[in-house]
């Protein structure tokens, strides 16, 4: 499919405009986003995919710099790092009865 329709790649948005000046990640292999998180330094983007894998993706140069295997049962949601600086992932079939 092309990445124009939105697939294999993050929109950008202007936050002023709410224009859509370009893409984001194109070729990084970004398929079904469901959550992305940008680290603590700015360096670098965590984007939580929908093949049950975690990306992350260099700010500056738009590369993707690391990428996990998929990772069985996992069915991301949102992220977000705690204070030990590590990149916490919920899952989105996982429901918290509190």
């Amino acid at each position: 499919m092309p990445v124009a329709d939105g697939f294999g790649c993050l929109f950008v948005f202007d936050p002023g405009t709410c224009s859509q000046p370009g893409h984001f990640g194109r070729g990084s292999g970004i398929k079904d986003p469901r959550g992305i998180r940008l680290d603590p330094t700015g360096k670098r983007l965590f984007v939580n995919n929908g093949d049950r894998r975690i990306l992350a993706l260099e700010v500056a140069t738009v590369q993707l710099l690391q990428a996990t295997a998929a990772i069985p049962n996992l069915d991301p949601g949102g992220g977000n790092f705690g204070p030990d600086r590590r990149y916490y992932v919920g899952s989105r079939s996982e429901r918290n009865t509190d």
